[in-house]
Formats: structure tokens, C-alpha cells, sequence
């Protein structure tokens, strides 16, 4: 009976989770393809960043800006190291719940960015800002249940 280099399964029953090991390395794979790609735009806007952010005033926008970028950066980069290096079930659980958690508050001042950019692009309309506010709330109300 052979063993596969590395595994501790038996060669001629590792045929079933051949699937499963793919998706697996394929995931692997693409996490950190992501991670160089949003390593290049973070060094290639740095200048950009320090220019129009850190040398201004800050307000609520520039806050939100520095969390996203720097907060989620760090969430990808920990997310890869966690997916790459051998972790108990127990530990890639509890990330996965953490990142999840993570990940919606990210999302959520994105959106947060966004509505504002709208609300000054539209003069501060106020009919604008109520229909923003209100499916944001709504749209946030059916994702948390």
C-alpha cells in the first residue's frame, strides 16, 4: 500500500478527496494572488494616499478611508497566513467567524464612503440622503437576519 508524500491517507483512498484538495489549493492559490494585487495598489497609491489624507485635515471620510484600507488589508493579509500554514479545525473556525464579523463592517463603511460621495455630489440633497439612509438600513436589516 503507498502513502502519499506528505499525506497520511493511503494512495488509493486519497482518490474521493482529490476534489476536495483541488478547491482547496485553488482557494489557497487565489488568496494569495489577492494579497500581491492589493500589496501593488496599496505601494503604488502610497503617494497619492499621503498627499490627499494624511497631509489634510481629517474628517469622518478620511477615518472611514484609513479603516478600509488599512484595517482590511491587514484582515487579508492575516485571512492567507491563516489558510496557508496548517491551523487546527478549532482555529480556522473561529477566524472564519471573526472575518465574517469583519468582513460585513468593511463592507459597511465602504457603503457608508459611497453614500457620502453621493450626498455631495447631489448638493446635500436632502430627499437623497433619506432614500440612502433608508435602504441602507433596510438592505443592512435583511443581511443580519
Amino acid at each position: 500500500m503507498a502513502i502519499v508524500v506528505g499525506s497520511p491517507t493511503p494512495a488509493d483512498q486519497i482518490g474521493p478527496l482529490e476534489a476536495l484538495i483541488a478547491a482547496n489549493q485553488l482557494q489557497s492559490q487565489t488568496s494569495v494572488a489577492v494579497t500581491v494585487v492589493l500589496f501593488y495598489d496599496f505601494f503604488l497609491t502610497l503617494d497619492q494616499e499621503i498627499e490627499h489624507i494624511w497631509k489634510h485635515n481629517w474628517n469622518l471620510t478620511s477615518a472611514l478611508y484609513i479603516f478600509v484600507r488599512y484595517f482590511g488589508t491587514f484582515i487579508n493579509l492575516t485571512g492567507t497566513v491563516v489558510m496557508s500554514v496548517q491551523s487546527t479545525t478549532k482555529v480556522s473556525q473561529s477566524f472564519n467567524e471573526i472575518q465574517s464579523w469583519v468582513e460585513f463592517i468593511i463592507v459597511w463603511a465602504v457603503q457608508v464612503i459611497l453614500q457620502m460621495r453621493l450626498y455631495a455630489l447631489y448638493h446635500c440633497s436632502k430627499r437623497l440622503l433619506v432614500f440612502m439612509v433608508t435602504f441602507f438600513v433596510a438592505e443592512d436589516t435583511t443581511t443580519m437576519t
